[in-house]
């Protein structure tokens, strides 16, 4: 284990600047993924808990002696200095994917939630591709070059649009070097019935109107299931009341069937509507983090809409605009590129300006 061996080498809890030394020399051979990285406390925490563990059973049921007395109490104060430190700021130096993907203009312009989207996701692109991380992420540069709009993003192909085709160009690349693996002999006979990769992961995606066209057909089959018991229960309740005449019971069925197909589509839509964020879970959005201000690129207009009725009303409005403006008080002073304005309009009238209308704008004006 590496965080063993590193503990022994430093002779107890390894310090910060260790762990990136001893790692940065070890990934110039074998990159580990993000997944590992981000273990690397829990791994150290183990290798000293193997470690103190090993000085118990070896101790057995007598004393301690001097030399067991002192690797004990060194083991329990690497623990405590595992447990002060701060790894997030190491675990970022010694990620290679997040250093690669620190290339990426809207990578580099995002948010720390928004960068560990990235890094899942090319961790996961990787596990179902069995390519490195360091190969997705070259991949997606690769798609993006020469692309305009949002193709032209790294982060399209890693979350968006991008990623089906990100998947099957690594597919395509696994496949072309394992075919030129093959032409060099070196085929082993067990791999004859394994399935490929490709094989394993083979999906067709729908386009939104088939998806919309499937909710439909589910919405109307799952009215279906809930009008056939009562349309049935209505024909039997005619029946019993109208025994001799099979028209009434007809017509009892029918009217249950039409008075009852609202409510039914209602409640099919409602367990529709349950049933969704089981099998499609919602995903966060990208976020940019605007550490220097929004920027002229992306310069925007915040507006509170509000028809003027009364002075009360003009002045909720300017409280409501204040919010936002006090809100953004840290973009305000790096020019955020952000104006604040009120979208104001009064009431129709067959009038074009009525007795009052001018006061209320000015107070509008005095109050902004």
């Amino acid at each position: 284990m590496l965080a063993k061996k590193l503990c022994e080498l430093c002779g107890g809890a390894p310090g910060i600047g260790s762990v990136v030394e001893f790692f940065d020399e070890y990934q110039q051979n074998k990159p580990l993924t993000t997944r590992e990285i981000q273990l690397l406390p829990a791994m150290l925490r183990r290798a000293e808990l193997e470690t103190l563990y090993g000085i118990v059973c070896t101790a057995g049921d007598g004393p301690l002696g001097t030399g067991r007395a002192a690797a004990l109490q060194n083991v329990l104060a690497a623990l405590s200095r595992i447990d002060d430190a701060d790894f997030s700021e190491c675990i970022q130096n010694l990620n290679i994917t997040r250093r690669r993907l620190a290339d990426a203009a809207d990578f580099s312009a995002s948010d720390e939630s928004t960068q560990q989207l990235y890094l899942k996701a090319a961790a996961e692109i990787s596990e179902r591709t069995s390519a490195s991380e360091q190969t997705v992420v070259r991949k997606a540069f690769e798609l993006s070059k020469g692309r305009t709009g949002r193709r032209a993003l790294v982060g399209c192909s890693l979350l968006a649009e991008g990623k089906p085709e990100l998947i099957r160009a690594l597919r395509a690349e696994k496949k072309r070097l394992k075919g030129l693996k093959n032409d060099h002999g070196a085929n082993s006979p067990s791999d004859s019935g394994k399935r490929t990769d490709v094989q394993k992961h083979k999906y067709v995606k729908l386009s939104n109107s088939a998806k919309c066209a499937l909710l439909t057909v589910f919405e109307a089959l799952l009215a279906a299931a809930l009008l056939v018991p009562a349309a049935a229960a209505a024909g039997r309740l005619g029946s019993a009341f109208f025994p001799a005449n099979t028209r009434v019971s007809a017509w009892f069925t029918v009217l249950t069937v039409i008075f009852g197909l609202m409510p039914a589509l209602s409640a099919a839509f409602a367990i529709e509507a349950r049933l969704m964020p089981v099998f499609k879970k919602p995903r966060p959005l990208p976020r940019l983090s605007l550490r220097g201000g929004i920027g002229e690129e992306n310069r925007t207009l915040v507006a509170v809409p509000v028809l003027i009725t009364s002075e009360k009303s003009v002045r909720q409005a300017a409280e409501t605009l204040e919010a936002h403006y006090l809100a953004a008080q840290d973009f305000a002073a790096a020019n955020c590129g952000a104006e604040f304005a009120i979208l104001a309009d009064f009431p129709d009238s067959a009038e074009k300006t009525k007795q009052g209308e001018a006061e209320l704008i000015e107070l509008a004006k005095k109050l902004t």
